[in-house]
């Protein structure tokens, strides 16, 4: 099959379980997408569907066997990385698929959940843990008595403990806990850390780039952690065999007992490692400004649309075009903001930028490059920061201050200013205060006389 037909073909991606391993296969459904971008991708997950729900990669999402005869082309996941448990899954499961390997994973929560759990945090600050036991695994599992220390350390500095999981064996502060999947997705999205074990939960914390702290015994977390700048590993160094679970030459992907028949490198780990672990983890990264702003903003963001300067972060909607100038953060487009060149006047229903304006000397000419894609009554929606109480907000809590800012008055009565010499729009939504520094701003274009 050339290139050119296979760009348009009907690929079928299968991954049938476990969870976290449908989690991270969404890694290589983003890289299919990348190398085939008018392919239409069927995800077959017999035990898992709700990992990939609402990906705006995946066209369908089924349980059952899909007929052979109905694709073109068929990748098999199951036992991919299994039989190379030397590599890390998702290079495994790239390999298996013949692309490139992202270190991105991607999970949309649904839109009403979000802001449930939004209106439910009241300012506190969130620790989520998951201390289920693996019952097969035991080299995965920390005796609980350390994470009832971390725990009570976490609640110490003021945060707030949700455990999540079938089995809860520590005690909430947060009574109203996820039921499902995407609940479990939104209340990850806003917290402040994670601690548990190698598993599903843990892999959703990676997708929302969340600082985690990971015990880490039978499982090398070279083979697990996405980015180990966010994730702090807890392992007893004094052992030799961290990983042995690696060396197995098990195909099926069940668990190699431990040679010293007693999880000894779990058990050795102590409240000292999970106290310096934790401390490391807390400085690490607060949660993305689109996360804050998304129960309020996501809902004017209807029809084809784009995130300018989306970086990393899930976008502020699952369909908008993400755009930005860092390769590493895995836009849709990689391109400059201020010069929307790819794109046809009249063209977009809306356009998003979170945190971005504000970097750039010529407000003007950017916003008129912005309502020039938008088609007359699309909508343009802004979030960003009041520089003056920013700058308050960073010397009071030790915030490192963003030195990009370019404009040292911007806030919300500057940017109507700018709209109002530009002309052509029509305020539908503003806030002048939300989230400690930020402004919300929304405007519908009205006609053609945004243009200079």
């Amino acid at each position: 099959m050339n290139a050119q037909r296979f760009n348009r073909c009907r690929i079928v991606l299968k991954r049938s379980a476990a969870l976290g391993d449908c989690i991270l296969a969404t890694a290589t459904i983003r890289a299919l997408k990348q190398r085939y971008p008018s392919a239409h991708i069927t995800v077959e997950s017999a035990f898992f569907p709700q990992a990939f729900e609402r990906n705006p990669d995946v066209g369908r999402v089924v349980q059952g066997p899909v007929r052979l005869s109905e694709v073109d082309k068929f990748f098999d996941l199951d036992l991919a990385y299994e039989r190379f448990p030397r590599k890390h899954i998702i290079d495994a499961y790239a390999e298996a698929c013949g692309v490139d390997s992202l270190r991105e994973l991607y999970l949309y929560p649904l839109a009403e959940d979000e802001e449930k759990v939004a209106a439910g945090r009241s300012g506190r600050r969130v620790a989520i843990f998951h201390t289920e036991p693996a019952m097969t695994w035991p080299g995965r599992n920390l005796p609980l008595d350390r994470y009832k220390f971390a725990a009570q350390y976490l609640r110490q500095k003021g945060y707030a403990v949700l455990e999540v999981g079938g089995q809860r064996l520590l005690e909430s502060d947060i009574m109203i806990s996820p039921t499902t999947f995407s609940e479990l997705c939104a209340y990850m999205e806003y917290a402040d850390i994670f601690v548990g074990q190698d598993g599903a939960p843990f892999h959703v914390a990676q997708a929302f780039r969340r600082p985690a702290v990971v015990p880490f015994g039978m499982i090398d977390p070279a083979y697990r952690v996405i980015d180990d700048r966010l994730v702090k590993s807890v392992i007893f160094r004094e052992i030799n065999c961290l990983g042995c679970h690696h060396e197995g030459v098990n195909k099926s992907g069940e668990a190699v007992p431990c040679r010293k028949a007693l999880p000894h490198c779990m058990s050795a780990i102590t409240d000292d490692d999970m106290r310096e672990a934790i401390d490391q983890a807390l400085g690490l990264v607060a949660p993305s400004e689109t996360a804050k702003c998304r129960p309020r903003l996501a809902k004017y963001c209807v029809g084809q649309g784009c995130d300018l300067g989306a970086g990393g972060e899930l976008p502020i909607v699952p369909w908008a075009i993400t755009v930005d100038l860092n390769v590493d953060a895995c836009p849709r487009v990689l391109g400059d903001a201020t010069r929307l060149d790819w794109l046809a006047d009249n063209e977009l229903d809306f356009v998003y930028s979170s945190h971005l304006l504000e970097d750039f000397v010529d407000t003007e000419a950017v916003l008129r490059e912005w309502l020039r894609v938008l088609r007359p009554g699309g909508l343009l929606i802004l979030f960003g920061p009041d520089e003056q109480i920013y700058h308050e907000h960073c010397n009071k809590t030790g915030q490192l201050y963003n030195t990009a800012h370019k404009i040292p008055n911007f806030s919300l009565e500057y940017i109507k200013a700018v709209f109002q010499k530009i002309g052509g729009t029509k305020v539908i939504h503003q806030a002048p205060l939300v989230n400690d520094y930020s402004f919300e701003l929304t405007v519908k274009k009205e006609g053609e006389t945004c243009h200079p």
